[in-house]
């Protein structure tokens, strides 16, 4: 499956992989990736899924360098199930190195 860009910014880009899923309930599960440094390869963070993968510990890890999204999602402005796009957005705008 080919990886869909959904942000290109000066500071940070997010990727992701849409895979359908087939199986009793159909659907989408998106795989997301990500980097800081476009000298360096893309983080895979892999899909949501609350029971096989912590999206949101690893988002939370990720942006360890801005406080401020880290609040947002504390406070659950932000959430993982559906603000992924929104939390990159923000980082672009707010955080990263400018």
């Amino acid at each position: 499956y080919p990886l869909r860009v959904l942000l290109i910014g000066e500071n940070i880009e997010l990727y992701a992989q849409e895979v359908i899923s087939g199986g009793q309930f159909g659907g989408s599960v998106f795989y997301y990736y990500s980097r800081k440094d476009k000298s360096q390869k893309l983080k895979y963070f892999g899909p949501y899924s609350t029971l096989t993968n912590n999206l949101g510990q690893k988002l939370k890890n990720y942006f360890s360098d801005c406080p401020e999204l880290l609040e947002k999602m504390e406070s659950k402005e932000f959430r993982v199930r559906s603000d992924v796009i929104k939390m990159f957005q923000f980082y672009e705008s707010n955080c990263g190195k400018q």
